[in-house]
């Protein structure tokens, strides 16, 4: 296991909406960190799902995109620390929450994206996907 911090920022906060798994703002500062769709539980979970590249058409005229999609294939869930879990009840409570960090122990091959090289996922290096 090797440790990763992961940082909440404001604009995690702004782009990310309270009660919903995939859109809450941890699951947009673990996603890019780790390379896969992030959606966090009620009870503080994280899960990481492979990523699926599906053809998308857009709703007007246009042409068809590759879109990505939550496989069915979780890849790990881990605990989020306690402080994680009070910041992300107090977000659904309604509270002003400001922008903190944590540390994750997560799965050394994680990082090293060998569960998921071949899909042509983004890695670690790049902002996060909104």
């Amino acid at each position: 296991m090797k440790k990763l911090h992961i940082e909440v920022e404001e604009f995690h906060i702004q782009a990310g909406t309270p009660r919903t798994a995939c859109c809450c703002p941890l699951a947009y500062a673990i996603g890019p960190r780790t390379g896969g769709y992030v959606e966090i539980t009620s009870d503080g979970w994280a899960q990481l799902y492979e990523f699926d590249w599906k053809t998308w058409i857009p709703p007007r005229p246009g042409h068809p995109a590759l879109r990505q999609y939550k496989s069915d294939r979780l890849v790990f869930e881990i605990q989020l620390p306690p402080e994680a879990v009070q910041w992300m009840k107090d977000l659904d409570d309604g509270k002003a929450v400001k922008p903190f960090g944590f540390d994750l122990e997560v799965p050394e091959e994680l990082l090293e994206k060998k569960w998921n090289e071949k899909k042509g996922n983004r890695g670690p290096d790049i902002g996060p996907v909104l």
